[in-house]
């Protein structure tokens, strides 16, 4: 696609707002008649839930335990550990053919090829660790699996998602080291569909790394929280040696250096008691070396988002970025660097969302995201645009246990050639534990 001009992106901007000024008029008018439960407190950072302002990967509901979470368990002296997770299946049809069935990110331009599947990949086993308070540090820690990892769909492997530890040394100081989130963009689309917005308006996925963060925080509730570290660099996200040089190495890993991340939240006090407004900016920048050119290939990016409460039932959430070089990043529709034109794929993006709890036993969220790649960028026949637009409702059957399901539609531009679309239907059981 290229590069949108000023009314273009009033356009999707237009849409966005008509979008989401029509969900708040539904929501204001169904929560009419309908009690108010109120709403939890936002996960402070920490190993059992956003661990320093990371970005959790999956549908938040269904990353926490139980709605009431038990107390951590002591099996060693001085040392707690609690078990939680979800056990799901997840069942979609999509009416044309998309990169992955289960995790679906863009259409592919076949015609006719209608796709069912049916999954339990994204059932989830995690350990949270709590140990004493010794020598003024508080450890913690997490580690975290699913089963997308390579396999059939009945003989899955186990992929880790999460695996780190945490040194709490006081005044809000801390120190991260293991498996988990990017830093920046640290919102995500509230989609059933786990690839949760990747390549088409959601930035970031999770890499190894070392990160230092502090928390300040003020009168009324407020604070800011600052975090900084470096992290793996990874060429192909998706597997593979762009310039087929030295064998089995990735091109992150020949460029001899860490990707730098930063962030910065800020929480202010909003109109629901214990759900600030949190505003983030944060970016990264690392380097990938093609030993056959020979080039060093920088990749970058900027993220900036919010989270606004409306009413205790009621969240207003948006995401903006910018950057190069992001397939990584789970961004610029898996397009990195361009080997056959010479030059990173420059990208930029975001989604917007409005989140509706505590209807009765319902919840629904709805929103839309786009990932927009500069066509200059872009080789004939490679995606140029990709949009989205979602809707799903969940009904609680039980503490822990919900039925969803989701409406997703996808728009697929590819460079001189046709545009391939997709609408997908997707039902979703889970148990929480």
């Amino acid at each position: 696609m290229n590069p949108a001009s000023p009314s273009q992106w009033c356009v999707h901007l237009c849409e966005v707002a008509i979008f989401c000024a029509c969900i708040s008029i539904f929501s204001c008018l169904g929560l009419a008649d309908c009690p108010s439960k109120g709403s939890g407190t936002q996960p402070e950072p920490g190993p059992a839930a956003d661990p320093g302002g990371g970005k959790p990967q999956g549908v938040s509901e269904d990353s926490k335990p139980a709605d009431e979470k038990p107390a951590f368990l002591s099996v060693v002296k001085g040392l707690e550990i609690k078990l939680y997770g979800h056990l799901r299946l997840d069942a979609s049809r999509d009416e044309a053919e998309t990169n992955d069935g289960n995790t679906a990110m863009w259409v592919k331009p076949d015609k006719g090829k209608e796709e069912f599947n049916i999954t339990a990949r994204h059932t989830r086993v995690g350990l949270d660790f709590k140990g004493a308070r010794t020598l003024g540090v508080s450890p913690s820690g997490k580690v975290e699996i699913d089963f997308y990892g390579k396999g059939s769909e009945i003989q899955q492997n186990v992929r880790l998602r999460h695996a780190f530890l945490r040194f709490d040394l006081g005044g809000g100081v801390f120190l991260l080291a293991g498996q988990t989130s990017d830093l920046h963009a640290s919102l995500i689309m509230q989609t059933l569909n786990t690839a949760i917005g990747w390549n088409h308006g959601n930035l970031g996925f999770r890499r190894p790394q070392i990160r230092m963060g502090m928390k300040m925080e003020f009168a009324n509730d407020a604070a800011f929280l600052a975090e900084a570290g470096v992290a793996r660099a990874i060429g192909m996200m998706l597997g593979g040696d762009l310039d087929g040089g030295t064998a089995d190495n990735d091109d992150g890993e020949d460029a001899a250096r860490p990707d730098i991340q930063v962030n910065a939240t800020l929480f202010l006090p909003s109109a629901v008691e214990g759900k600030p407004v949190r505003l983030m900016f944060g970016g990264h920048y690392g380097q990938e070396f093609l030993s056959t050119l020979p080039r060093f290939v920088e990749s970058w990016s900027w993220a900036s988002g919010i989270s606004l409460p409306l009413i205790a039932e009621v969240t207003f959430e948006a995401e903006f970025w910018m950057g190069s070089n992001l397939d990584a990043y789970r961004s610029g529709i898996n397009q990195g660097y361009n080997i056959s034109l010479g030059r990173a794929v420059l990208s930029r993006g975001g989604f917007a969302q409005v989140i509706l709890e505590s209807l009765w036993r319902f919840s629904v969220c709805a929103g839309f995201g786009i990932d927009d790649p500069y066509n200059g960028h872009v080789s004939a026949g490679k995606p140029s645009s990709n949009r989205s637009f979602f809707a799903n409702v969940k009904f609680r059957m039980c503490k822990g246990g919900f039925i969803a399901f989701e409406y997703q539609r996808f728009w697929t531009d590819y460079l001189r050639a046709e545009m391939a679309m997709d609408n997908r239907f997707q039902l979703t059981c889970c148990l929480k534990y």
